[in-house]
């Protein structure tokens, strides 16, 4: 019965976040800004790794700024992408996305998880309102080991 519910609300909030054209609302006009970092705030960079999974980025794509942040400046319309360790070693059903604003976190991998494939996430068709957001991408392997990579997520019209 759990699974049941389960896949119900995954149906119908993946519906909600569909636009009519196919593309992933990823957020809410209020969630956006609700989550929008000031002008000059940082995002420290965590690429937490050593022996735990390895998450590759590859869209959209971080460039490294002046201050040692990882930053990814985009449109309004993107490509989310991302590869995770061999399929045969990641747990993909302990994968994390969540924006965070100070204490305030946004948890945002059930809005993602009919993108996932084995351990990949591929999102083509993405939407997300213009702003600056913190980005955490956390995953872990069978053993329990974990990986978290965060940057700054600048959104322009």
């Amino acid at each position: 019965m759990n699974l049941l519910l389960k896949a119900i609300l995954l149906s119908m909030l993946s519906h909600w976040a569909m636009a009519e054209d196919g593309a992933l609302n990823l957020l809410q006009a209020q969630e956006a800004a609700d989550f929008n970092l000031s002008e000059g705030a940082n995002v420290l960079s965590a690429d937490l790794r050593g022996r735990s999974p390895r998450i590759l980025l590859q869209s959209p794509l971080l460039i490294q700024d002046g201050q040692g942040q990882e930053v990814a400046e985009t449109s309004t319309e993107v490509q989310l992408v991302a590869e995770f360790s061999d399929k045969d070693q990641v747990d993909m059903s302990k994968f994390e996305l969540e924006l965070r604003n100070g204490a305030r976190v946004l948890p945002l991998a059930a809005r993602l998880r009919p993108y996932i494939t084995e351990n990949r996430l591929d999102v083509r068709h993405l939407r997300i309102p213009p702003g600056r957001f913190e980005v955490a991408i956390r995953i872990e392997d069978k053993k329990g080991r974990l990986a978290e990579k965060s940057y700054l997520w600048v959104v322009k019209n």
